[in-house]
């Protein structure tokens, strides 16, 4: 059993933060971090940890933001369970340092399950809001008394 751990670039989780966060929770066989510079879409370090995993290894990962792409948050749950099957597939889990989740039990995956499905339920109705909001016009004709959705 190898300890792995895969830091991803993120606006609010800079690789060093998570560098930080990793410290001291294993010893690690290796350290793979994708670079900002790269082409973030083809993940190459995930690829490369991919081909490294055996059964029964663990992924540490600070945040399951980082197996997601920011720039499609409305794949949050098709990203994270992809990449997360992806390592499963190899006989591996994944430990997520700042939800305390970890994969390798039943409860570890119902917990990872129903935190990314959330995100992508919030995601997907703040963007309903926010079409609703954007189209609604509100005419209110003082501060003290407002239209219903103003």
């Amino acid at each position: 059993m190898s300890n792995y751990a895969y830091l991803f670039p993120l606006s609010k989780f800079s690789t060093d933060l998570q560098r930080k966060a990793l410290k001291g929770k294993a010893t690690f066989k290796y350290i793979f971090n994708e670079e900002e510079s790269q082409e973030i879409i083809q993940r190459n370090a995930f690829q490369l940890l991919l081909n490294h995993l055996k059964p029964n290894d663990k992924v540490y990962v600070y945040t399951y933001w980082c197996l997601s792409n920011e720039d499609r948050l409305s794949f949050v749950l098709l990203d994270v369970v992809t990449r997360i099957a992806a390592i499963h597939e190899k006989g591996a889990s994944v430990l997520l340092i700042d939800n305390h989740i970890d994969t390798s039990n039943p409860q570890g995956r119902f917990n990872l399950s129903t935190l990314v499905a959330t995100s992508q339920y919030l995601y997907e109705i703040k963007k309903e809001e926010s079409k609703t909001n954007s189209s609604s016009e509100c005419s209110c004709s003082s501060n003290y008394i407002q239209k219903a959705g103003c």
